[in-house]
């Protein structure tokens, strides 16, 4: 499976918030038989990561305490629930949805970042699954932070997108 870095599709709901410091989509295709939607996806792209990313985000968030930053925490359950029902969690807020997206935000201090899942039909076997991400930098200390996190982020994106996938493939393959 190829994660490739394109362009945002032209009605993504993320267009509401551009320009942006920082844009970038990611997509791959996947088989439209897997039980995938944008809420499912997004739930899964917050929760479900290979142990390296998780290894990564906690040292995150011990740096990022030194700077005087702070990660707040999230209760899974109330995640999921909240994302299902388009509401707030943790710091985090459904701002959009559609059939074919879901947009949360993570307004922070120093930035405001935007992560959208979004699924565009292929054909009758296949869809494009993108995930994209908008950042608007507020201030020295976002800026810094985006600045170290930025190659790390496209990294970790694209493997989440790939372990995620493969998590459904595999989890469908077992029915």
């Amino acid at each position: 499976m190829k994660v490739k870095n394109t362009k945002v599709p032209e009605d993504s709901l993320t267009s509401r918030y551009t320009p942006a410091d920082y844009v970038d989509c990611f997509t791959t295709e996947v088989c439209n038989q897997l039980p995938v939607t944008p809420d499912e996806m997004i739930i899964r792209f917050w929760t479900h990561h290979p142990a390296w990313v998780t290894f990564l985000f906690k040292l995150r968030n011990k740096l990022i305490k030194l700077v005087g930053l702070k990660e707040e925490e999230k209760d899974q359950e109330a995640f999921i629930s909240h994302i299902r029902e388009g509401k707030s969690s943790g710091g985090m807020l459904v701002t959009d949805k559609s059939e074919n997206e879901t947009v949360m935000c993570l307004d922070a201090t120093h930035l405001k970042a935007y992560l959208s899942v979004y699924l565009r039909k292929k054909d009758n076997q296949t869809n494009f699954l993108s995930v994209i991400t908008v950042v608007h930098i507020k201030n020295r200390q976002g800026k810094i932070y985006f600045t170290a996190i930025a190659p790390f982020h496209r990294i970790i994106v694209k493997r989440t997108i790939k372990y995620i996938i493969n998590s459904f493939y595999l989890k469908s393959k077992k029915r």
